[in-house]
């Protein structure tokens, strides 16, 4: 049977490459969990000022009070700018208000736990 030897060094790197990457995955899991417990006990009432959709699969919503919400685009498709984001402590239901003639109507809520894939669309928060 025919099988690569590595040397000392190579098993090393490999070795070093494997630990890097499990400690990457542990680095971003407990960001994504302290984010997320986070964004359960802030309350958020503001405005959407600017958006970005530099990464193509999402959106970011960047608000007045400086927190940005990243959404994928299916789920972004009817918020714009202007609207209104209220979200009560201790939830993650969370409600987009639209201005309608000097006054915000309710469009539509998201739930970040179900509509939120960790790394692909978390809310990120600027510190």
């Amino acid at each position: 049977m025919n099988y690569i030897e590595f040397s000392f060094f190579e098993k090393l790197w490999l070795l070093t490459i494997f630990v890097a990457a499990v400690c990457l995955c542990a680095f971003l899991q407990l960001r994504s969990n302290r984010l997320t417990k986070e964004f359960y006990h802030m309350r958020i009432n503001s405005i959407i000022v600017e958006s970005s959709d530099w990464q193509k699969r999402s959106i970011d919503f960047y608000l007045a009070n400086g927190v940005t919400i990243n959404l994928l685009v299916s789920e972004a498709d009817v918020i714009q700018l202007g609207d209104s984001i209220y979200k009560p402590s201790g939830t993650y239901i969370y409600g987009v208000y639209r201005k309608d003639q000097n006054q915000y109507k309710f469009l539509v809520s998201h739930n970040y736990k179900r509509i939120n894939f960790r790394f692909l669309a978390k809310t990120i928060f600027r510190t």
